[in-house]
């Protein structure tokens, strides 16, 4: 995964630095999760990703080609998902009623992904100053679940830990600019069905080595965003 983090890197701070500054763009909106990524009420927690309405940021870089209205992109995403309180409730009384004892949850795990992708933008002046845009990327997408503490009288009993993974990931997108510096749009990105390696740590039990697990989760996200072009 590092050797994939910094190729990733690498190429982005490349194209950022190797052109002008007229095709950049920055964006930040509402991340919100789809299907069994999100929170779903009537379906059991275990099968879901339980997360909630999040924050995506973004910056991407466009650089025309011949073909008119065309530009090959390359861009860099942040998508931050909490999980439902909903969620954390029914696993502190799911572990609560397992281990008989009084439990609670400190710092409960949180998502985050970091889609890098590369493809093209297509826009097409429809009046005046404004500007209407489809675009499409395909890429890797690198996931982060943060750790998750269960506590017995305010003293860790149970930590949870998580891998960094690795997929494949794309995106599709449309919205308008506004005199070809403010941007207005909405994206649909798949993030790759992940297998993330999970541990489970008995804090106050040495003598017990942690467990691991896999976790499946089919990540989609849709993003509503505004950006500006610099």
């Amino acid at each position: 995964m590092k050797k994939w983090t910094i190729i990733s890197v690498l190429i982005l701070c490349f194209s950022i630095s190797t052109y002008s500054q007229r095709n950049m763009s920055f964006h930040a909106g509402l991340a919100v999760p789809l299907c069994n990524w999100g929170y779903e009420p009537a379906v059991n927690a275990s099968l879901t990703g339980g997360q909630k309405n999040g924050l995506n940021l973004g910056i991407q870089y466009a650089y025309p080609i011949k073909l008119k209205g065309i530009a090959l992109s390359i861009g860099l995403d942040y998508f931050y998902n909490p999980v439902n309180s909903e969620v954390t409730n029914r696993i502190t009384d799911i572990l609560s009623h397992m281990s008989k004892k009084t439990l609670s949850i400190s710092n409960s795990y949180k998502y985050h992904s970091f889609p890098l992708l590369v493809g093209l933008n297509y826009s097409l002046n429809i009046y005046r100053s404004i500007d209407w845009y489809v675009d499409a990327g395909i890429g890797l997408n690198f996931l982060k679940i943060s750790d998750m503490s269960v506590l017995e009288n305010n003293t860790v009993f149970l930590k949870y830990t998580f891998d960094w993974s690795t997929r494949e990931a794309y995106s599709l997108g449309s919205g308008v600019a506004l005199k070809n510096r403010y941007v207005l749009g909405i994206s649909y990105y798949g993030l790759g069905n992940k297998n993330v390696q999970g541990y489970q740590h008995f804090v106050t039990t040495s003598d017990v080595p942690p467990t691991g697990s896999l976790t499946n989760l089919n990540i989609k996200i849709v993003s509503i965003k505004a950006g500006i072009k610099f």
